[in-house]
Protein backbone atom coordinates (compact mmCIF):
# COMPACT_ATOMS: atom_id res chain seq x y z
CA UNK A 1 0.00 0.00 0.00
CA UNK A 2 2.82 1.99 0.55
CA UNK A 3 4.77 1.42 -2.61
CA UNK A 4 1.06 2.67 -4.12
CA UNK A 5 1.17 5.95 -2.34
CA UNK A 6 4.64 7.19 -3.12
CA UNK A 7 4.05 6.07 -6.58
CA UNK A 8 1.06 7.75 -6.97
CA UNK A 9 2.83 10.88 -5.30
CA UNK A 10 5.72 10.55 -7.49
CA UNK A 11 3.57 10.20 -10.97
CA UNK A 12 1.49 13.72 -9.59
CA UNK A 13 4.81 15.14 -8.64
CA UNK A 14 6.09 14.59 -12.18
CA UNK A 15 2.83 16.00 -13.70
CA UNK A 16 2.81 19.00 -12.13
CA UNK A 17 6.44 20.01 -12.77
CA UNK A 18 5.47 19.30 -16.48
CA UNK A 19 2.53 21.61 -16.17
CA UNK A 20 3.60 25.37 -16.67
CA UNK A 21 0.74 27.12 -14.89
CA UNK A 22 -1.41 25.35 -12.87
CA UNK A 23 -4.38 26.71 -10.39
CA UNK A 24 -5.00 26.77 -6.82
CA UNK A 25 -7.24 28.60 -4.28
CA UNK A 26 -10.47 28.10 -6.41
CA UNK A 27 -13.50 29.63 -5.36
CA UNK A 28 -17.03 29.33 -6.31
CA UNK A 29 -19.50 31.78 -6.24
CA UNK A 30 -23.21 31.55 -7.85
CA UNK A 31 -22.63 30.95 -11.59
CA UNK A 32 -19.03 32.23 -10.94
CA UNK A 33 -15.95 29.88 -10.73
CA UNK A 34 -12.35 31.19 -9.91
CA UNK A 35 -8.95 30.90 -8.45
CA UNK A 36 -5.69 31.80 -8.26
CA UNK A 37 -2.82 31.05 -11.18
CA UNK A 38 0.57 30.26 -11.23
CA UNK A 39 3.37 29.71 -13.54
CA UNK A 40 5.64 27.01 -11.15
CA UNK A 41 5.86 29.30 -7.70
CA UNK A 42 5.27 32.38 -9.14
CA UNK A 43 1.59 34.12 -8.52
CA UNK A 44 0.18 35.04 -12.36
CA UNK A 45 -3.23 35.83 -11.73
CA UNK A 46 -6.49 35.31 -10.00
CA UNK A 47 -9.58 34.49 -12.62
CA UNK A 48 -12.71 34.26 -12.62
CA UNK A 49 -15.51 33.14 -15.02
CA UNK A 50 -18.74 32.12 -15.77
CA UNK A 51 -19.85 29.72 -18.36
CA UNK A 52 -22.87 31.55 -20.58
CA UNK A 53 -24.99 29.73 -23.05
CA UNK A 54 -23.84 29.42 -27.22
CA UNK A 55 -20.09 28.06 -26.29
CA UNK A 56 -19.63 31.53 -25.09
CA UNK A 57 -17.62 32.11 -21.46
CA UNK A 58 -17.10 35.68 -19.41
CA UNK A 59 -14.03 36.22 -17.75
CA UNK A 60 -12.19 38.80 -15.91
CA UNK A 61 -8.77 38.64 -14.12
CA UNK A 62 -6.84 40.38 -11.65
CA UNK A 63 -2.72 40.16 -12.66
CA UNK A 64 0.00 40.40 -10.41
CA UNK A 65 0.81 44.19 -11.65
CA UNK A 66 -2.88 44.97 -10.55
CA UNK A 67 -4.79 45.04 -14.38
CA UNK A 68 -8.09 44.33 -14.04
CA UNK A 69 -9.30 42.36 -17.48
CA UNK A 70 -12.08 40.88 -19.31
CA UNK A 71 -12.15 37.94 -21.38
CA UNK A 72 -13.98 36.14 -24.07
CA UNK A 73 -13.62 32.57 -24.47
CA UNK A 74 -15.20 30.56 -27.09
CA UNK A 75 -13.93 27.25 -27.65
CA UNK A 76 -15.55 27.07 -31.57
CA UNK A 77 -13.16 29.61 -32.84
CA UNK A 78 -9.90 29.91 -33.79
CA UNK A 79 -7.70 33.19 -32.78
CA UNK A 80 -4.29 31.71 -33.92
CA UNK A 81 -3.58 33.98 -37.11
CA UNK A 82 -5.10 37.24 -34.85
CA UNK A 83 -2.56 36.00 -31.85
CA UNK A 84 0.55 35.31 -34.25
CA UNK A 85 0.13 38.78 -35.66
CA UNK A 86 -1.23 41.12 -32.55
CA UNK A 87 -4.41 41.99 -34.71
CA UNK A 88 -6.99 43.57 -32.49
CA UNK A 89 -10.58 42.89 -32.65
CA UNK A 90 -12.43 46.34 -31.65
CA UNK A 91 -15.56 45.55 -29.54
CA UNK A 92 -18.96 47.20 -27.84
CA UNK A 93 -19.78 46.66 -24.22
CA UNK A 94 -22.54 48.41 -22.35
CA UNK A 95 -23.88 47.65 -19.25
CA UNK A 96 -27.28 47.78 -18.61
CA UNK A 97 -28.07 51.08 -20.11
CA UNK A 98 -25.11 52.75 -19.47
CA UNK A 99 -22.99 54.40 -21.79
CA UNK A 100 -21.39 52.17 -24.94
CA UNK A 101 -17.83 51.30 -24.98
CA UNK A 102 -15.44 50.47 -27.60
CA UNK A 103 -12.02 48.99 -26.47
CA UNK A 104 -9.76 46.62 -28.05
CA UNK A 105 -9.44 42.91 -27.49
CA UNK A 106 -6.35 40.95 -28.05
CA UNK A 107 -6.54 37.36 -29.01
CA UNK A 108 -4.63 36.06 -25.27
CA UNK A 109 -4.99 32.33 -27.14
CA UNK A 110 -6.61 30.25 -29.65
CA UNK A 111 -10.07 30.42 -28.23
CA UNK A 112 -9.55 33.49 -25.16
CA UNK A 113 -9.21 37.35 -26.12
CA UNK A 114 -9.04 39.84 -23.82
CA UNK A 115 -9.03 43.45 -22.97
CA UNK A 116 -7.78 45.63 -19.50
CA UNK A 117 -10.88 47.47 -17.86
CA UNK A 118 -9.05 49.11 -15.38
CA UNK A 119 -9.46 52.20 -16.28
CA UNK A 120 -13.00 52.03 -17.63
CA UNK A 121 -14.35 53.11 -13.95
CA UNK A 122 -16.84 50.19 -14.47
CA UNK A 123 -16.31 49.25 -10.68
CA UNK A 124 -19.90 49.89 -9.56
CA UNK A 125 -21.70 49.84 -12.90
CA UNK A 126 -19.79 45.98 -13.05
CA UNK A 127 -20.86 45.32 -9.54
CA UNK A 128 -24.55 46.30 -9.80
CA UNK A 129 -25.24 45.09 -13.26
CA UNK A 130 -27.82 42.74 -14.30
CA UNK A 131 -26.22 42.29 -17.92
CA UNK A 132 -23.39 42.95 -20.05
CA UNK A 133 -23.58 43.45 -24.00
CA UNK A 134 -20.60 42.54 -26.47
CA UNK A 135 -21.06 42.99 -29.89
CA UNK A 136 -17.82 42.19 -31.80
CA UNK A 137 -19.47 42.60 -35.22
CA UNK A 138 -21.52 39.14 -35.23
CA UNK A 139 -24.01 39.84 -33.50
CA UNK A 140 -24.80 41.14 -29.49
CA UNK A 141 -23.82 38.45 -26.93
CA UNK A 142 -25.65 39.02 -23.77
CA UNK A 143 -24.08 37.91 -20.44
CA UNK A 144 -26.08 37.79 -17.05
CA UNK A 145 -24.23 39.64 -14.15
CA UNK A 146 -26.15 37.69 -11.55
CA UNK A 147 -23.97 37.34 -8.13
CA UNK A 148 -20.81 39.46 -9.62
CA UNK A 149 -20.77 41.75 -6.65
CA UNK A 150 -19.58 38.62 -3.71
CA UNK A 151 -17.44 37.08 -6.98
CA UNK A 152 -15.46 40.13 -8.08
CA UNK A 153 -15.04 40.65 -4.04
CA UNK A 154 -13.54 37.07 -3.63
CA UNK A 155 -11.16 37.79 -6.77
CA UNK A 156 -10.00 41.02 -5.50
CA UNK A 157 -9.31 39.22 -2.15
CA UNK A 158 -7.15 36.36 -4.15
CA UNK A 159 -5.25 38.61 -6.07
CA UNK A 160 -4.37 40.55 -2.61
CA UNK A 161 -3.27 37.65 -1.29
CA UNK A 162 -1.38 36.12 -3.98
CA UNK A 163 0.50 39.33 -4.83
CA UNK A 164 1.37 39.84 -0.96
CA UNK A 165 3.08 36.54 -0.78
Amino acid sequence: MRAILAAATLIATAMTAIVPAHAADNFTSGNWRGGAVFEGTKFVQCNMWAPDLNNWDLMFAMTQSGDFRMGLRNRKIDMTWAKLFGQKLAVRMQIDDNPVIITAFTAASATVASTSIANLGWDKALRAGKTLRVHTGKGVRRFPLAGIDPALAQLSACAAKHRRA
